[in-house]
């Protein structure tokens, strides 16, 4: 079982935008929840569009999100075995907070 860790979730210029409690590990994915939130109004929007897309079941949409998404460069500081901070390759919101997020 994973210890739970503190993270911070950078944009591409090191700004944190928030910060967020790592609780599991699964299938290469860390498993999270957000405990505080600057994320700009432009990628949150994006963050609310792909949990709609989710959960409307409207999976075609979400590629196009999800390069959004990446145009970003969202990268994750404090992840035990990494000296820098480490590129987000995946990040998939969940309701209320939570979210799972895969690094390089």
């Amino acid at each position: 079982m994973l210890q739970p860790f503190q993270i911070e979730i950078c944009d591409s210029s090191g700004h944190v935008l928030a910060v967020a409690e790592i609780t599991d590990e699964s299938q290469g994915y860390f498993l999270g929840r957000i405990t505080r939130d600057e994320f700009p109004e432009e990628l949150r929007s994006l963050l609310e569009e792909y949990e709609e897309i989710v959960a409307g079941q409207m999976l075609s949409l979400l590629d196009d999100v999800e390069a959004k998404l990446r145009a970003w460069g969202l990268r994750v500081g404090g992840i035990p075995g990494h000296v820098s901070s480490a590129l987000v390759i995946d990040f998939q919101p969940e309701p209320e907070g939570g979210f799972a997020l895969r690094v390089e």
